[in-house]
């Protein structure tokens, strides 16, 4: 995308960065829904996204002199959705680390269980031994 006017760079960032919005919304929307897998191709196509729109915004900036009027209204764009997209993202986080922490609880009573359960299991097999020996 090397050729072209900075008002074509503006219009291609801006549909990147409103299909990172829309990508960043649609994870948090469906995060419960969310396989682990689904969750890493989801988290690798908005990778993309920020990396072909790394590639517009360099390509923009080699443009400024021609952009006038109309990079002021991208860079005001660009800092408004940049700001949700964050405000999502830490949405996520804490959604994260939500489910991990019930994760680390679920784990901690299995463990429990388990425990409690050779702990019954040993008792039985006194008590068996010691009937045995009775009789």
């Amino acid at each position: 995308m090397s050729t072209g006017s900075s008002s074509e760079f503006i219009g291609a960032a801006v549909t990147l960065y409103e299909r990172l919005m829309a990508s960043s919304a649609s994870l948090l929307q469906d995060f419960d829904r969310l396989s682990p897998e689904e969750f890493e191709r989801a988290l690798g196509s908005r990778q993309q996204i920020i990396a072909e729109l790394d590639t517009v915004t360099r390509e923009l900036g080699a443009r400024l002199a021609d952009a006038g009027a109309e990079l002021d209204v991208f860079k005001h764009f660009q800092e408004e959705t940049t700001r949700k997209v964050l405000e999502f993202d830490a949405l996520v986080i804490s959604l994260a680390r939500e489910r991990l922490d019930v994760l680390r609880e679920d784990l901690a009573s299995l463990a429990r269980g388990k425990t409690a359960l050779h702990g019954y299991e040993g008792k039985e097999k006194g008590l068996r031994t010691r009937l045995d020996s009775v009789a």
